[in-house]
């Protein structure tokens, strides 16, 4: 199964090609991972399927929009790792930038562990304080209680194979701010307000949008409901299944 691609000069990527090149079938988990293998290394289509991922269901968290354990300001949740690609740096700069922001809204980062000494170097150089930018670490139960009483779910990753976290989001009625980049498109379609990931004063406005509108938000979370209904793990395994028998028939 292949997720994402990785740049041709890294080991991993060369183990990949060379894996590929003795696979009888590649299943990849978005058109778009489908789209780049086969444009980017030239491997033949009729030889993969698109077996889009599902997403573990926080619905049960709702409840608990007014249980949050930030009860000062509304805030912006980030999740999971924050290196790199992941492109955090960009909603740290998106935020700083915005007095209205900054005024009003705090951004919570759960999971990634602490913030590494380059973070908090960013941070402090773009005058905010660890008051304002809040670490937060826990189980999922934790988890489904920081998406429901965020004020949006914040994805901007320059490149995702699938991306489950805003499905995760919208299942606790969490509006999706949501990079327009690879397969992210693909999995939120209207459901999400998006934006260029390279694009600060983009994301920036994005933010103050929601921030700023409950019929934006409302509107959003009528859309994820609809949105939600095209991704389950048991169609994921009757794709998956199907493809398995065609190939034995060969």
């Amino acid at each position: 199964m292949i997720h994402e691609l990785y740049f041709p000069g890294c080991e991993t990527a060369r183990n990949k090609i060379e894996t590929l090149k003795r696979c009888d079938h590649v299943f990849c988990i978005s058109e778009n991972t489908q789209r780049d293998l086969c444009q980017i290394l030239d491997f033949p289509i009729e030889k993969t399927t698109v077996t889009h991922l599902s997403y573990q269901d926080f619905s049960q968290y709702i409840e608990t929009k007014n249980n949050s354990f930030l009860k000062d300001k509304p805030y912006f949740l980030y999740v999971g790792n924050r290196g790199g690609y992941k492109n955090f740096s960009a909603l740290l700069e998106a935020y700083s930038v915005s007095p209205y922001l900054r005024n009003n809204s705090k951004i919570v980062a759960f999971g990634g562990g602490e913030f590494s000494e380059d973070e908090s170097s960013q941070i402090k150089s773009l005058g905010l304080n660890r008051d304002q930018i809040v670490p937060a670490n826990g189980p999922d139960s934790m988890l489904g209680i920081a998406y429901a009483g965020a004020l949006a779910f914040i994805y901007p990753s320059q490149y995702e194979g699938f991306g489950i976290p805003p499905l995760e989001a919208m299942s606790a009625n969490c509006p999706v701010i949501c990079s327009n980049s690879s397969s992210l498109p693909e999995v939120v379609g209207d459901a999400a307000l998006l934006f260029d990931p390279l694009n600060v004063d983009e994301l920036r406005y994005r933010m103050e949008e929601i921030a700023s509108s409950t019929e934006v938000r409302d509107k959003l979370n009528d859309f994820a409901k609809e949105r939600l209904k095209l991704f389950s793990w048991e169609e994921c395994a009757k794709k998956t299944l199907h493809a398995y028998e065609r190939i034995l028939q060969f």
